[in-house]
């Protein structure tokens, strides 16, 4: 009898993502990430490393508009029969990260308890609140769509900006492999979301006699004392 509750309100759950019932609301757009290149070292700075150790890092991390709960949140949404529905929570402390807009209102979603994904391991996923400016909870965000949530309810926040896991930030690195005579070796790396991409590995050799600018890309750097396991260098500019 217990599987047989389960099945049906597992049954009833993915009807309601998946159809127009109990008021569901498109959500009206998607918000884009803003972005900030971060280089290790800085320009101009002069650094040390040895054999294998990575002389520059450039990512580029992505930061989308979003608040940070100061108290928790459980939904109270009441679906078309009358009876309140999955609902789910939201920690104290939780940051939600602005997904979309809705008449105006701001989407927000983030990890939460509860809900769909409380039921089974298998639906996986965010869930989101529609917040006004002023506090007040306006729509509850399940999948795609947005369900009004019950009226007079509210929470208190702080905007803040949360990175954004999502987005196709890119990694580049510049890897020190050392020296034989006049020839300095180095390897390049390229990762998107933190997986190397094999198509953009690439081994490079300079020779020391052309001068103590290396070049890669747009990268510079200036060579002042390079052995077979150490180098000190100083950054130009990134890649």
């Amino acid at each position: 009898m217990r599987l047989g509750r389960l099945s049906a309100t597992m049954a009833f759950g993915m009807a309601l993502l998946a159809s127009g019932c109990a008021n569901v609301q498109e959500i009206d757009k998607t918000d884009e990430a803003l972005v900030e290149k971060v280089l290790t070292p800085a320009v101009g700075e002069t650094a040390k490393g040895t054999i294998g150790d990575t002389l520059i890092e450039q990512k580029h991390v992505f930061y989308a508009p979003g608040i940070k709960l100061r108290q928790s949140y459980e939904t109270e949404w009441i679906r078309n029969g009358g009876t309140r529905a999955f609902p789910f929570s939201f920690e104290a402390g939780t940051e939600l990260k602005r997904i979309s807009t809705h008449n105006g209102v701001s989407i927000y979603s983030g990890p939460a308890k509860g809900g769909l994904i409380g039921l089974s391991p298998m639906i996986v996923g965010n869930y989101g609140i529609g917040v006004r400016d002023d506090g007040a909870v306006a729509y509850v965000q399940l999948a795609k769509g947005v369900i009004e949530e019950t009226p007079g309810r509210s929470v208190k926040f702080d905007k803040t900006q949360v990175v954004d896991e999502t987005s196709d930030s890119v990694k580049r690195e510049f890897i020190y492999s050392g020296r034989t005579g006049d020839a300095l070796y180095f390897t390049y790396r390229e990762f998107l979301r933190d997986m190397a991409r094999p198509a953009f590995t690439q081994n490079v050799t300079y020779n020391v006699k052309d001068g103590p600018i290396v070049g890669f890309k747009k990268l510079r750097l200036e060579v002042q004392k390079a052995t077979n396991t150490e180098i000190t260098y100083r950054l130009l500019s990134g890649f």
